[in-house]
């Protein structure tokens, strides 16, 4: 499937799945906070708050498509900001789910 596919794909459909994974992001970032606070509360907040500033930085940028001042380098921006959320999300649990 070539990239300017996936440029094509209506903006209502994206911001939608955004939306929904955000839902699977939160109640999983619930469960992580549950399963890690007793042993590292600060790095438990830090995550909470990276995780809810990357889902406001995606907004903010489903915004400005919307009112056409996006530029490529919010989708890179984005994804280092995912990888940094996925990081320290990984840190926190050691490495291993919690539900087993």
């Amino acid at each position: 499937m070539p990239f300017s596919y996936i440029l094509r794909v209506p903006f209502t459909v994206w911001a939608m799945t955004a939306r929904v994974l955000y839902l699977i992001a939160i109640i999983s970032g619930v469960i992580l906070l549950l399963g890690t606070w007793q042993y590292n509360p600060i790095l438990s907040t830090i995550k909470v708050i990276l995780a809810l500033g990357l889902i406001a930085f995606i907004e903010i940028a489903f915004a400005r498509k919307q009112e056409n001042n996006f530029h490529a380098g919010l989708i890179w921006w984005a994804l280092c900001f995912c990888i940094v959320v996925g990081i320290v999300g990984l840190i926190l649990s050691q490495g291993r789910p919690f539900l087993h």
